[in-house]
């Protein structure tokens, strides 16, 4: 895909891939490469730096990726949101960081990647259930993690309130 026919926002680099599968954030540049891959939405994005970082997005669009993302698309046959928790899974980057060559900027193998296993139930509801199902588990999460913040935030409060000028 050549940079010209893409905005900042649908570029996707290993510069703007939150760690710990936290998704991406818009970029405000482009590269100075003329071409990068493209990616459709749906496909699983995945840093090939430094794997112990997870930096692994499901893509909610289209755009462009640098040379140092490996572009996942699932096969027809194959539940995207299923494929996409096989991935963000910490099974996955350990698989990756096995192949993986170099030793400060460790760079995931290819070709071991490629064959990455993954038990996949033939029917196509019950890729759905099993997605559905984790799916439901992250929002509890995220709701938790929302609480404790929010805690945590009313407890700072508290202990100025509490201890001034300590």
């Amino acid at each position: 895909m050549e940079v010209i026919n893409l905005e900042p926002p649908n570029y996707i680099s290993t510069e703007n891939l939150l760690s710990d599968y936290g998704g991406v954030t818009a970029s405000n540049k482009l590269p100075a490469t003329e071409k990068v891959t493209a990616y459709k939405k749906n496909d699983i994005l995945v840093s090939n730096i430094r794997p112990y970082l997870k930096k692994v997005w499901q893509a909610d669009k289209n755009g462009g990726a640098s040379n140092d993302i490996i572009i996942i698309r699932a096969k027809p046959s194959i539940n995207i949101s299923f494929l996409s928790f096989a991935i963000k899974n910490d099974d996955f980057i350990d698989y990756m960081m096995k192949g993986a060559k170099g030793v400060k900027m460790p760079r995931g193998d290819l070709n071991l990647i490629s064959i990455f296993p993954v038990a996949v139930p033939t029917s196509p509801k019950e890729q759905q259930a099993i997605a559905d199902c984790l799916s439901s588990l992250d929002n509890l999460i995220n709701e938790q993690n929302e609480r404790i913040g929010r805690l945590k935030t009313h407890k700072k409060g508290l202990m100025q309130q509490l201890f001034p000028n300590i």
